[in-house]
Formats: C-alpha cells, structure tokens, sequence
C-alpha cells in the first residue's frame, strides 16, 4: 500500500513539474479570465444489463445538461471580479401503463461574484471564491399520459455558493480546473402550472425550504493579462541619417 502511495505521488509531483509556470502577470490588476465548464449526464431508466427490464422501461430516461461560462476582471492583484451566465436543462421521460410523460425544466440564469487567487505551486493556482446566483425556470409544455399539456408556471432559484478551485497550467495562459462548491439554494414559486399565482402562509419562513447542494465541476480557463491586450507589434522605422552610410 506503501509503494502504491509513494508511485501516485511521484507522478502527481511529476505532472505537477511537467506543467507551465503560471505567469504573475496573469493575475495582475486590469487583466481578463475567460472560461467555463459543461456538464452532460444521461441516466437509463433501467438495468443495462437486466433485458427483461430493458425491454420494458426502453426509452425511459433522465438527462440532464448544464453550461456556465465565466467572465472575469482582476480589480487589483490577484482579485477577480466575475460575472457568470447559466442555462441547465433538465429532462425526464417515463411511461405510465404504456403512456408517454416526458417533463423538461429550463434553468436560466445569471451569477456574480469573485475569486482570489493564491500561487502555491509553479504550475498550479488556488482560488478561494464567493458566487450569488439568481436563476429563472419559467414552464415548459409537457407530454402527460400521451397528451400534450400547457404549463405557465414560473419560479425562480436563488443560490450562494462559496468554491474552492485547483487550476493546473497545460500552457502559459489556459489551465484546466477543478472546483468543489457547496452551494445554499432556495426556489421560489411564483405561478402554478395552471398560471395561478402561488401564496404562501403568513408564518412561511424561505429558511424552512433553503437546501445543501455539494457540487463539483471540470472546466477550462484562459487569462489575459492586460499588457496581452491588443498589443501591436512594434514597427522598424530607418532612420533617414543612416541611408547612405
């Protein structure tokens, strides 16, 4: 166990040497971050390998995808303002008694924040950040026991979400990330499915509906260090008292 330990570790250490140095002037005041992260999972309703259930419950299935991108501003050194756009589908179709029921929700959304950044390592980068979203999930029609039904309903979810994030540099400006982020979220309905506005009870407390949500994600970013910026390539020019010489 021993062994397994230390040949984990000098490979880590060894792709950890193998990487580019993160630049300083990467996290300088006045420099960009550019990046995002997708997240696709489709989920079978069934065994795969069960036939009889697979036979059954074909076509049956839940999908979910999720984009975010990421656009940041280092306001001073090595502190980035951001701003975050969002949209996550969710889909799940079933049947029912051989009837079709197929429902897709629609997350849009918009977060802003910031992170900063900590060098620990010539070719890593930690950031420590602090996000508050605010999401939109208005009503998408739905397929109920084969019929086409009408949904007008409309919530919103909002979210505070501190993260912690391990960059890796693979060039001088574009590392890949990890992120860890525990998020506090809390939705919000507005109209039911029927369009009616929804109430709530004069002793309603949001903190009896506020939920834990552990997420992690795999994403990519570049930085663009402001000297980076549409920087010209300096021209030659001869000088006039030098023709002739």
């Amino acid at each position: 166990m021993k062994n397994i330990i230390c040949v984990l570790a000098l490979l880590l250490a060894g792709g950890i040497m193998a990487g580019f140095a993160a630049p300083a002037d990467n996290f300088q005041a006045g420099g960009m971050e550019f990046g995002g992260d997708v997240n696709i999972t489709y989920w079978p309703s069934y065994g795969i390998f069960n036939s009889e259930e697979r036979e059954q419950d074909g076509g049956e299935y839940e999908l979910y995808v999720e984009g975010n991108a990421n656009i940041g501003w280092f306001a001073v050194d090595r502190l980035s303002l951001n701003l975050v756009p969002s949209v996550w589908m969710r889909q799940r179709r079933y049947y029912n008694s051989g009837k079709e029921n197929k429902y897709t929700y629609l997350y849009l959304g918009l977060a802003a924040g910031a992170n900063y950044y900590l060098l620990p390592l010539k070719s890593l980068a930690l950031s420590l950040g602090l996000n508050a979203r605010v999401m939109v999930i208005p009503g998408i029609d739905r397929i109920s026991d084969d019929l086409q039904e009408s949904n007008d309903s409309l919530a919103m979810l909002f979210a505070l979400e501190p993260n912690l994030a391990c960059y890796w540099f693979v060039g001088e400006h574009l590392a890949p990330y990890l992120v860890l982020a525990p998020e506090l979220n809390y939705l919000r309905g507005i109209r039911y499915t029927s369009g009616d506005k929804v109430t709530y009870a004069d002793d309603y407390s949001f903190l009896d509906d506020v939920y834990l949500q552990m997420r992690f994600k795999i994403g990519l970013k570049y930085f663009l260090p402001e000297g980076g910026r549409f920087q010209a390539e300096p021209k030659e020019y001869t000088d006039i008292a030098e023709v002739g010489k």
